[in-house]
């Protein structure tokens, strides 16, 4: 569960459920964006060792700029991932990889024509 300071969006703390129990949530972290550079942060995913992809919305000599970093929750810091762009357009999806036809001939698929 993701909980943001609901004035500037300047914090996040993470809270993650405990022994499977429902509306038991524990705090493991607190982002909090850097003060001399960020308007904000938003929290858009995670990797797999748990540490949070971040957007961190940078207002700096007039322009507005997003970047794409890493959170290090152990050293409390940030790690560039080195994009950046206009804030609020960046997207994170998960996926999974899978080796569904391993062991399986390959299949064609047959399409037909309405015609």
């Amino acid at each position: 569960m993701l909980e943001y300071d609901s004035y500037q969006k300047r914090a996040c703390s993470v809270r993650m459920i405990e022994n499977g129990v429902e509306k038991s949530f524990t705090k493991r972290f607190t982002i909090e964006a850097p003060q001399y550079w960020s308007m904000s942060i938003t929290t858009l995913g995670f990797r797999k060792n748990g540490k949070p992809i971040v957007e961190v919305e940078n207002a700096h000599m007039c322009y507005e700029q997003g970047a794409l970093m890493v959170y290090e929750p152990n050293i409390e810091c940030f790690k560039y991932l080195g994009m950046y762009g206009k804030p609020g357009t960046f997207f994170v999806h998960s996926y999974i990889e899978t080796l569904v036809l391993i062991g399986q001939s390959d299949r064609n698929i047959k399409v037909e024509d309405d015609v």
